[in-house]
């Protein structure tokens, strides 16, 4: 079975503005580089 996202790069970013959450943190605790997130948020990279 494929996965399928459920959050985009723009809907990440504005989640985690909306609820006032560093990058730095997300990216520690989702186990990834500050560098992958924000090339997630930016449809530059998949976190799968």
């Amino acid at each position: 079975m494929e996965s399928q996202h459920i959050f985009n790069g723009d809907m990440t970013r504005a989640a985690r503005i909306l609820v006032k959450v560093s990058a730095q943190y997300i990216a520690r605790e989702a186990n990834v580089t500050k560098e992958e997130l924000r090339d997630f948020e930016k449809g530059r990279h998949d976190l799968s």
